[in-house]
């Protein structure tokens, strides 16, 4: 079995790609399934093989050539995999729609590609409409997709978009096993005490994951509770200007008490977010568009109450007042009554909190999902 991942810790803290194929490819190995993982990564500096149990890992380095970058590595990339298919004889491979790792051959594996992301869904609309001219990343990702044998959605709202907007995809079989969850590592800790002013939002901090809305909905919270703090945990973007710093443009517009109330912690290690996920009260996102966020999933699974938009795939995972709460995202005000309401409701904070956990233990824990995955790759294997 083969994963194209080219941000697999520990090279890179990664992002819910990263999470979902760690966490996947953990219990294949505690499967005896012989498992490697294959990536070309911004952060790695020469080509690095590691084991890590018997994952056998190896990261190529990301030639940063003017211009020929995008070709040059995604030939470099499938040169290494057919090494690694007769090396290791790789019956069946994994790869991920997003940015189209599979250009320029077929390698004829037998191949899963995932859906994960819901991004980029609504320039594929235009471009499938004739409104754009098609970018050089969909013609990799184009490409990558027609060399799939199988097809899977990680959220309903995501397969029904792709069918939609995708050429070639409208009549295509698509699976829908969900992003899966470590609810072992990721789970309640009554040693780690809970800080009842503290608020934790997860995600890149990025126009698209709803930061400034959920910052300027915080400016409201802080003139009903001032001691109320607001921790972000993630990857800096780059600022509306096109250059430097998101986060710093973000801080260009506080006063005093949005400065002493606000933290930008940058992209931590899993056992840093998990951490700051028990430590907080509840947790709170506010993304433009999800296809299955894998923070919302581990917040949930640590028995957090959660707060998120009502849009995308959110409903999938979130029911209003019973495992979390949903704002309106034409209404910034409503995420507002919602931060406060749990602010204000440690018994149904704590009831939501549990309903979540639940849920994720029931739909998205990984060893539920595992055997899903593991019939997807059979009849991959088999073109059944």
């Amino acid at each position: 079995m083969m994963f194209i991942c080219n941000d697999y810790p520990p090279w890179s803290q990664g992002g819910g790609i990263a999470s979902f194929t760690k966490c996947l490819a953990e219990r294949l190995d505690n499967k005896n399934i012989r498992t490697c993982i294959l990536g070309c990564g911004h952060g790695v500096n020469q080509t690095v093989c590691q084991s890590i149990g018997k994952i056998k890992i190896k990261q190529l380095t990301y030639w940063k050539t003017r211009r020929f970058h995008p070709w040059l590595n995604r030939l470099k990339l499938n040169y290494q995999i057919f090494n690694e298919k007769n090396r290791n004889n790789i019956q069946v491979m994994e790869a991920p729609e997003y940015l189209g790792w599979l250009w320029p051959f077929n390698l004829n594996i037998p191949t899963v590609i995932r859906f994960h992301s819901s991004s980029r869904l609504s320039i594929w609309e235009e471009i499938s409409n004739g409104h754009r001219i098609m970018p050089n990343w969909a013609k990799f990702e184009l490409h990558s997709i027609r060399n799939g044998r199988k097809f899977c959605a990680v959220s309903h709202f995501l397969k029904n978009r792709i069918r939609e907007v995708i050429p070639g995809m409208s009549d295509k079989d698509i699976d829908v096993i969900p992003n899966n969850v470590d609810t072992s590592f990721f789970a309640p800790d009554p040693h780690i005490e809970y800080d009842s002013s503290c608020v934790v939002y997860v995600g890149r901090v990025s126009v698209e994951k709803g930061v400034p809305e959920l910052l300027n909905a915080w400016r409201s919270v802080l003139r009903k509770k001032p001691e109320a703090k607001l921790r972000l945990l993630g990857r800096d973007s780059t600022a509306t200007s096109g250059a430097g710093s998101f986060i710093s443009e973000l801080k260009n517009g506080f006063d005093n008490e949005m400065a002493e109330s606000v933290q930008f912690l940058g992209d931590l290690d899993r056992e840093s977010v998990k951490n700051h996920l028990l430590n907080a009260s509840f947790c709170v996102f506010a993304s433009h568009f999800e296809a299955c966020p894998s923070a919302v999933l581990e917040a949930m699974a640590c028995g957090k109450a959660v707060i998120v938009p009502n849009n995308t795939s959110f409903p999938e995972l979130v029911t209003h007042n019973v495992n979390g709460l949903m704002w309106n995202q034409s209404q910034i005000s409503t995420l507002t009554e919602s931060i406060m309401l749990l602010f204000q409701g440690a018994d149904f904070r704590k009831e939501l909190g549990h309903n979540a956990r639940k849920t994720v233990m029931k739909k998205y824990n990984v060893d539920y999902l595992l055997d899903k995955n593991i019939q997807l790759y059979k009849r991959t294997i088999d073109n059944i």
